[in-house]
């Protein structure tokens, strides 16, 4: 079976990935020292867009960017063509990315490519012939040695369900079978993990993905070494997190004297570390490569900052807050009070690095703990008014399906029909009185007005809208 008639008949529907934002890879370059193209204009290909769900929301937040996207199956592009209704900037073909001949790009996207080509390297010569001497392209691929036991799971269970008309209830039926197992040893429970993980996935995942005859992992030096051929060269992750020791890890003196300034190599040591299966890399030209991978303070000053933040004072401490999900800063320096309360105050928009006093590496290492965003351009999301107002395109897709994505790329969920309707009507023209009148009549909800109000602030906080 070609790989064109398996995603033919086992659709692989694509969303927002917010790592694959123009915006986000230009701000790794820029921590780093290196030039990038400017996200608000520039030329994207994606590479493997399938039904364009994604592909079609990096042009829809970026009207000044032209965006092309390719993929094998014709029932994909098919799909796409409505997707990108509406879309001037935007077009999708059919075609295989080794014949691929689309002129040159400032972003190449390669989500789901690599691990899974019979001759991996075809992806990185696609790049290589359309990438711009300053431009990025992102590339995701199964990493070595996490991907050990994914490819176990994934063998075992092709290997049982070849032959079997309907092969994922032959997998799915297998794993259920080992998952109820009560086998005793560290073999048997390092299988059942594989199992859960394995089929836990949407069924066009464990097609594609975990049972997809080829699926090659590499180790992270190897897909260096292979970029390197094609005239690339490593500049990070797509996010500094996913680059930078996990908290609280320090490489000791005697492995960094080891590993010594290639930053490659300690790359590979952390992924060790790590046992990671999955990395997300951003590649550029060797000549535009960094000098060294550490982050450039006065780099800092050109981007943008957001980031949710609320105090949460203890009695007998000093001043704290809950910078982003997760992270926490605690001090009773005045300036950094009032740099968080601002960024608290601005969310969900952004403020100016450049208008912030604190300490550029302290702002960098909340960057890396993923607790403030940087970007190269502000988001210019805003909670939502008397009239509140979405971009058109999160109208027409709202009304057509549950999956929207906000100005930072990030995919919203709106499950509940009443949700969609709601956002379908924000146009900045009709009032919230006017929305919840219509959510009473069309849906028969009884405190339309209530529900209206709670769903604004939980989307408007999501940065969904614009007015």
């Amino acid at each position: 079976m070609s790989p064109m008639t398996e995603y033919d008949d086992v659709a692989y529907p694509s969303l927002p990935l917010p790592q694959t934002q123009p915006d986000r890879m230009a701000t790794q370059a820029r921590l780093h020292g290196v030039r990038a193209p400017d996200p608000a204009s520039a030329r994207v290909l994606e590479i493997g867009c399938s039904d364009a769900g994604n592909l079609a929301w990096l042009a829809a937040h970026t009207p000044d960017g032209r965006f092309v996207g390719i993929d094998l199956s014709e029932r994909a592009v098919a799909r796409a063509q409505t997707v990108i209704s509406g879309l001037p900037n935007v077009e999708v073909r059919q075609g295989d990315l080794r014949t691929l001949r689309a002129g040159t790009f400032d972003f190449v996207i390669a989500h789901g490519v690599y691990s899974w080509l019979d001759r991996p390297a075809d992806l990185l010569d696609c790049i290589d012939r359309h990438l711009a001497a300053d431009g990025i392209a992102y590339v995701s691929y199964n990493a070595m040695p996490g991907s050990h036991v994914r490819r176990m799971a994934g063998d075992v269970l092709r290997r049982f369900a070849a032959g079997h008309g309907d092969q994922v209830a032959a997998a799915r039926s297998l794993a259920d079978w080992i998952g109820q197992s009560s086998i005793e040893s560290a073999h048997a429970e390092m299988m059942r993990w594989a199992m859960h993980r394995a089929t836990a996935k949407p069924d066009h995942v464990l097609v594609h993905d975990e049972m997809a005859p080829a699926n090659r992992a590499v180790f992270f030096d190897e897909l260096v070494a292979e970029a390197a051929a094609c005239g690339l060269a490593y500049l990070g992750e797509s996010h500094l997190a996913d680059s930078s020791p996990p908290p609280g890890v320090e490489v000791p003196a005697w492995l960094a004297a080891q590993v010594g300034p290639d930053e490659v190599a300690r790359q590979q040591v952390l992924d060790y570390a790590r046992n990671r299966a999955f990395r997300q890399t951003l590649l550029v030209r060797a000549q535009n490569a960094p000098e060294d991978h550490g982050i450039d303070p006065e780099g800092l000053d050109a981007l943008w900052a957001a980031t949710p933040v609320r105090r949460i004072d203890a009695a007998d401490g000093p001043p704290t807050w809950q910078v982003g999900d997760d992270v926490t800063v605690a001090g009773a320096d005045p300036g950094l009070a009032a740099d968080l309360e601002r960024l608290g105050g601005a969310w969900p928009g952004s403020v100016a690095v450049a208008d912030l006093g604190m300490d550029r590496r302290l702002l960098a290492d909340l960057h890396a703990a993923r607790g403030v965003e940087l970007r190269a351009h502000p988001v210019p999301a805003v909670m939502p008014g008397v009239r509140p107002r979405v971009h058109p395109h999160v109208r027409a897709r709202a009304a057509l399906e549950p999956v929207v994505a906000n100005w930072r790329h990030e995919p919203i969920r709106l499950d509940d029909p009443r949700a969609r309707t709601a956002v379908a009507l924000c146009d900045g023209r009709t009032s919230r009185a006017q929305i919840a009148a219509a959510l009473a009549t069309d849906t028969g909800l009884g405190d339309a007005g209530r529900f209206l109000d709670a769903l604004l602030a939980e989307l408007g906080a999501a940065g969904l809208f614009l007015g």
